[in-house]
């Protein structure tokens, strides 16, 4: 993504695949059903992590300079370093769309909680 114009190839379509993914991911990650705020925690957390990853592989995806060029130029791990260090610029989209779905799983917890509470009988 070292383009000096932005359109929809080498912006828009990226940004894309990276919501895309901070959406899909926790639905594949955290039950549905869940009454743990610690299991939504945990997939969170996990979700977080594969994003860094996520993101790292669509920039280097859409990098004009190639992977193989910046393999042979950089060496493999520096060349992975600097993905991931440069992939975090993408976080500005997917931490909020991360914090929104936190949000709604923990709000989900507490409405599947409560309708338990009210299957028994009270308080």
């Amino acid at each position: 993504m070292n383009e000096t114009t932005i359109d929809f190839w080498n912006t828009g379509l990226p940004l894309a695949l990276i919501a895309g993914a901070t959406v899909v991911l926790p639905f594949i990650l955290i039950p549905w059903r869940t009454r743990s705020h610690r299991r939504v925690a945990a997939g969170m957390a996990v979700s977080a992590v594969l994003m860094i990853g996520v993101s790292a592989g669509i920039s280097a995806l859409f990098d004009k300079r190639g992977i193989a060029a910046g393999i042979e130029i950089m060496g493999l791990w520096p060349y992975v370093r600097f993905m991931i260090l440069s992939s975090l610029k993408s976080a500005l989209l997917w931490v909020p769309l991360l914090a929104l779905f936190w949000f709604n799983a923990a709000q989900r917890v507490e409405r599947l909680r409560g309708e338990d509470m009210a299957r028994k009988g009270g308080m």
